[in-house]
């Protein structure tokens, strides 16, 4: 059987698809176009150069959002303890927000919010399995742990031989 936490398990692909798909939903609503549009005026207000803009729905964009998407998924299923999962799910959210500001820097404007969204909602899903994991395999080891083990009985002429 697979490690639940290898490529081959199914938790890993559903999480991805579902964040992945509420990423999608969001780029073809344009739900992130007034903040990317507020994020860029700020930019240029703080005096960054002109900025050639990297659009959301371009293939690099996409790709990224593929890769960020199934990596913090797959870290998130294969790491031990809800605080350690959570630890990673917050460093990975703001990687990605500082991920602007340092492209701005070289002149590239991108709104990572729809990566954010994204990520913040497979990541949550594979939390939540990972999770609920934990605790069958806390009641699995606890159920082995309460069966008494016992010898088969003796009989009484193997207790005499032994005398």
């Amino acid at each position: 059987m697979n490690k639940p936490h290898s490529l081959a398990s199914p938790t890993v692909w559903l999480a991805s698809g579902m964040g992945l798909v509420v990423g999608l939903v969001c780029l073809v609503m344009g739900a992130g176009d007034g903040f990317a549009a507020w994020l860029k005026a700020g930019y240029e207000a703080q005096g960054f150069p002109a900025m050639s803009e990297v659009g959301s729905s371009s293939p690099v964009s996409l790709i990224v959002m593929v890769i960020l998407t199934f990596g913090a998924v797959f870290s998130i299923e294969g790491t031990p303890g809800v605080g350690r999962r959570l630890m990673l799910m917050l460093s990975a959210l703001v990687l990605i927000a500082m991920a602007s500001p340092i492209l701005a820097l070289w002149g590239l404007f991108w709104s990572p919010l729809v990566l954010i969204l994204t990520v913040l909602w497979a990541g949550m899903a594979a939390m939540v399995h990972a999770h609920g994991r934990d605790k069958a395999e806390v009641v699995r080891s606890s159920e082995e742990r309460s069966v008494m083990r016992m010898n088969p009985p003796v009989s009484p002429n193997k207790r005499r031989s032994r005398l």
